[in-house]
This record gives C-alpha cells, structure tokens and sequence, in this order.
C-alpha cells in the first residue's frame, strides 16, 4: 500500500528530529522520545564519543532508507539512517530505528547506533 507524499514527510520529519537533537548531544531529549527504544542515553553518547567524529543534522539531500514491516497492527517501518559528520561528510555510522504510526503521529524507537 502507497502512503501519501505527506505521510513520507511526517516520518522523514521524525527521523530528522532525533538526529539533529544526536548530533547536538541531546542523548536524554533522544531517549525521552524512544522510551520502547534498545538505547538509553548513556549507550548513544558512548557510540558517538567512541566514533570521534562530529555528527550533524541531516543534508536535504541524505537518503533515508524505509523498509515495511509485515504482520503489525499499526504501520511500522524499520529505517536505516546514514549519518553525516563534519570530518567525513556521509559517515559509514549508521542509525537504526523502527517508526510505529500512532493516529496522526509517528512513534521512533532507537534500534542501533552503529558503524557499517
């Protein structure tokens, strides 16, 4: 099924929010958001210093990978995000996250933090 244009802006919209509050080292603000989530904010800001790069929010033109999970009650997608880095520009550090729809909002779990 084929969501509408808007829908795919609200969840991109999602996922730039934690990553710009990930690459302003808001790692409680992030864990706030993601209470379901694997991460707590003590493993996301060990994953960032143990990288040594300095992350940045996402260019307009980064790709944000979606992929459908089947058999839920909501719609879910598990998200792949490459992250950018003032050093290296697009990174090999990646963001895993699953997104949940929930009414008219879309709910994000951190997943993963981690180089590819």
């Amino acid at each position: 099924m084929t969501q509408p244009k808007n829908d795919q802006h609200q969840r991109d919209d999602a996922v730039r929010r934690v990553v710009s509050l990930l690459a302003a080292a808001e790692y409680e603000a992030i864990a706030g958001l993601s209470p379901a989530g694997r991460l707590n904010a003590t493993d996301l800001s060990d994953a960032v210093a143990g990288y040594g790069r300095t992350l940045l929010p996402l260019p307009s033109h980064a790709v944000i990978d979606y992929v459908t999970i089947e058999g839920t009650s909501a719609l879910a997608w598990s998200v792949r995000v490459p992250l950018h880095t003032r050093e290296e520009g697009r990174s090999d550090l990646t963001l895993d996250l699953t997104i949940r729809q929930q009414g008219t909002r879309y709910l994000v779990e951190l997943d993963d933090l981690h180089v590819l």
